[in-house]
């Protein structure tokens, strides 16, 4: 559940309302279903990368999600825009199979 608040860099990630969206769980916020299995298993060690929700073909976000457990029965969801790491990732790997 999205509990006492969320920042405006997650409000601006995943389209969230600070208060239209308190307390409502996370699982009917984020829809994405590779965050949806992430959530579900549980095994939270490591980043997953989804498509933001507010992508568009000519516009992509690619968003790294990460939950951590904290106090009893909480998580927290980090985020972080890794859309120019992924793009040049692409640039580079173009680069090198260019010049092969």
């Amino acid at each position: 559940r999205v509990h006492g608040w969320c920042n405006e860099t997650a409000a601006g990630h995943f389209g969230f309302d600070p208060q239209r969206d308190v307390l409502q769980h996370i699982g009917n916020l984020l829809r994405d279903p590779d965050f949806v299995a992430y959530l579900n298993g549980e095994d939270y060690a490591g980043d997953i990368v989804i498509r933001g929700p507010r992508s568009t073909s000519s516009r992509p976000v690619q968003l790294a999600v990460h939950l951590h457990r904290y106090g009893e029965g909480r998580k927290l969801l980090l985020s972080r825009d890794v859309t120019s790491v992924q793009q040049a990732e692409v640039m580079r790997r173009d680069f090198v199979a260019n010049v092969s």
